[in-house]
């Protein structure tokens, strides 16, 4: 008997317009016995995956891994399934494109990172070295992230300490550095907390001691640090974005009776990931895998004819007054999520000790998004208010988003 997932697709981030692509799912039984089954959407069904081979349910302990070709990336990744659904059972998604500040990262980033070498690669460089260097850790306290030359990748410049021998003597030293990290879809349909996957490469050492000995041995090492980096970064850099899942939660309608589509069991996928000057912007998959409903959920409800559309409007990161740095800011139709292309985004901020007003003013691309790179800061005047002499009276930073036929969006920040 075969078994059907059918596709019910929110394309909320505006990811599918021009098509759905051959969507592949890969459906692996453990028990009774491990078996693998794949089955490929069609231009026919472009939304129904089907296993003609599957029980009806399938056996229990078993993965969902649907990979889209056009990203190329994850779409859905089940974990670990007790109990199935009845055929046809329903995959529901809601996409969404999520900016994600090189700032923001960072700051998710937790530190220290301690990578302690393997004791054959101590002892290979002890041996090439005679035992004038013997290094056994490498601790990073300070990360940085930014773009790199290398397209794709995202450069990280670091410093902290690296500890080691000469002969039996413990040492350590400063020692700072860059290296490349290229992110891609995890495709780890086992555990869903595992959005990317990290690769570290183009590693640079320059320690704060220099002895010949030392720089060929650090030089040698570096393809060992790049490979012993990429897990420790890998844990962390999904920590810093698993808040992919709340921003992608909050872009889903909510039915009219103000039910969510979604439990908090639906998982987060990685489509895509773009390097962009300033961050990454994510294509991002929630998807929930459930028995299909007596009827569909009821679509996002339409606006009053005489309403104005509203706009849904972030930015990030948090605004920060008297820090000069880039914010990127989203503007998503309120209705279905999908972006506002040429909307005018205006900060106005003030200068410093005469406060005059600032502005500036950028119209949104497709994807709904605008970059900024300003110094928010609030103006004080004596207030006008007779029963206030003597007081300050704070106008502060604000955003201002504007579109034809649209409500205008106003924040103070």
């Amino acid at each position: 008997m075969a078994y059907t997932i059918e596709l019910l697709i929110f394309d909320l981030g505006n990811l599918y317009g021009a098509g759905f692509p051959a969507f592949t799912g890969v459906l692996t039984e453990v028990q009774p016995v491990i078996a693998t089954l794949v089955a490929t959407s069609t231009p026919a069904s472009p939304t129904t995956l089907s296993y003609p081979s599957a029980s009806d349910p399938p056996g229990a302990l078993s993965l969902l891994h649907v990979t889209d070709p056009a990203g190329p990336g994850d779409f859905f990744r089940s974990g670990p399934i007790a109990a199935w659904p009845p055929g046809p059972a329903l995959l529901q998604v809601g996409t969404g494109r999520v900016p994600i500040t090189f700032e923001t990262m960072r700051m998710a980033v937790t530190l220290p990172i301690t990578i302690n070498l393997p004791w054959y690669v101590a002892a290979a460089v002890g041996a090439a070295t005679s035992g004038m260097f013997i290094p056994f850790k490498l601790t990073i306290n300070r990360l940085g992230l930014g773009s790199s030359p290398t397209v794709g990748a995202i450069r990280a410049k670091f410093s902290g300490e690296i500890w080691y021998t000469t002969l039996i003597v413990p040492r350590r030293s400063g020692i700072s550095g860059t290296v490349d990290l290229t992110l891609t879809p995890s495709g780890d349909a086992l555990t869903p907390a595992t959005f990317v996957n990290v690769t570290a490469s183009n590693l640079s050492l320059s320690p704060d001691f220099i002895t010949p000995l030392s720089t060929a041995a650090l030089a040698a090492l570096a393809p060992v640090f790049s490979g012993m980096l990429s897990g420790p970064l890998t844990t962390r850099i999904n920590s810093a974005i698993s808040s992919l899942a709340a921003g992608v939660r909050m872009s889903v309608p909510l039915t009219p009776s103000g039910q969510a589509l979604f439990s908090p069991a639906a998982t987060i996928s990685v489509r895509r990931i773009v390097v962009v000057p300033s961050g990454l912007v994510v294509d991002a998959v929630l998807g929930e895998l459930t028995a299909t409903p007596a009827s569909p959920p009821d679509p996002a409800p339409e606006p009053e004819p005489e309403a104005k559309p509203q706009l849904l409007v972030r930015i990030e990161p948090q605004p920060e007054e008297e820090v000069t740095q880039t914010y990127m800011v989203s503007v998503r139709k309120a209705a279905d999520g999908s972006p506002v292309e040429d909307a005018k985004v205006t900060i106005t901020t003030f200068t410093p000790v005469v406060g005059n007003a600032v502005t500036a003013s950028a119209l949104t691309d497709a994807q709904g998004l605008a970059a900024f790179e300003v110094t928010l800061r609030s103006r004080f005047r004596p207030s006008s208010n007779p029963t206030h002499t003597g007081e300050l009276q704070r106008t502060p930073p604000a955003l201002l988003v504007t579109k034809q036929s649209f409500e205008d969006f106003f924040l103070e920040l």
